[in-house]
Formats: C-alpha cells, structure tokens, sequence
C-alpha cells in the first residue's frame, strides 16, 4: 500500500474563541494514530506568562523575523496589535511521504495560505456568541479592558468576514470544550482516512 500524500490543516477564528486550546487537546490525541505535527508560529510579542517557546510559539526579536521574512522562511505572515506573526512552510518532503500538519493563524493568515495550498482543509473555529468570548478574553488576563474591547471589535469583523467569503469548509463552535475537541478529532480522522 503506497503513502498516501500528508495534509494540512488551516484552523483559524477570532482571539479568544479557543482554537489553539481546542487544537493542542485533539493533537495530543490524534498523533498517538497519525503522524500529525502543529506548526509552530514566530512572533515578535514578548511571551505570555505560561508560555513556552518552541511549543506554544517561537518567541523572536524584530530584527531576527524581518531577516527570516527577507529569507523566504515563511508562508504567511501577519501584524496584529503591532506585533509579527509568522507561519513558516511545512516541510514538503514530509507531506509527500504522508505527515500531516495542524497550521493555526488567524484570517487573513487563513486567506494567505489557501493561496498557496489549494487543497488545506480549512476550519474556523467560532465561540457560541460575544459575551463568552469577552468573558474568555477578560479571564485570560493579560490585556487591559481598551485592548480587550480592541479585541472583541475585531473578532466581531473577522466572524463577519469569515461567512461573508466562504473560505472555511468546516465551522466548529466552541460552546462545550470536549465537543469542540471531539468535533475537531473525527473531522481530521476523517480527512486523513480518505
């Protein structure tokens, strides 16, 4: 039986509606039967309490993003609140012999990609409405109640947006945690088995 050819898997939704959370649960699950990797995204942003660079993102100076930048090092790459974001490419040896990537960016992130890999499987994950995901964003506390709000104007725009361009195949809404996790399992069990 001949590999099949790996693929990737482009999650994407507004700050706060749970996606690397909901990601880093199914993945735990799902590589003890694929060979199924997260790419980790560079940032600029100084970490986070509880954040560990390498697992959660690859923390960077300006300078050391800008030459990756210049060098091609990534497939897509964003600004949000004045800080770099950057996906590097996925190793495409690795995909022709049948590993699979999860890739998570926000939506224009999303856009960038789906240009370059016409055949991702697209998810956007959704929180169950805007008072969850203020109430989400002001437990996280990490940010002030203006960026907060910031915040909130723009996931409204992208929840928008994301309907109005039709570029998700899949839409999980993260109301109960496990669900959204399982939801997201059987999807990419799905997806990896055809």
């Amino acid at each position: 039986m001949e590999n099949k050819t790996g693929k990737l898997f482009v999650v994407s939704g507004p700050s706060g509606a749970g996606k690397t959370s909901v990601v880093a649960v199914a993945l735990r699950r799902l590589q003890k039967e694929y060979d199924l990797s997260r790419i980790v995204t560079y940032t600029s942003r100084p970490p986070r309490e509880n954040e560990v660079s390498g697992q959660d993102y690859i923390f960077v100076s300006g300078d050391e993003f800008h030459q990756k930048q210049k060098d091609g090092f990534f497939l897509e790459t964003n600004v949000y609140n004045g800080r770099n974001y950057g996906s590097p490419w996925p190793e495409e040896s690795e995909l022709t012999q049948g590993k699979s990537y999860v890739l998570i960016v926000d939506i224009e992130g999303a856009k960038s990609v789906s240009k370059e890999f016409r055949d991702a499987i697209m998810i956007w994950i959704a929180p169950p409405d805007m008072t969850t995901l203020k109430k989400r964003l002001e437990k996280r506390a990490t940010e002030s109640v203006s960026q907060i709000e910031k915040r909130l104007t723009q996931a409204e725009e992208e929840m928008k947006e994301a309907h109005k361009i039709r570029l998700f195949g899949y839409v999980l809404v993260n109301d109960i945690f496990d669900q959204a996790v399982e939801e997201l399992i059987l999807l990419v069990r799905k997806a990896l088995s055809e």
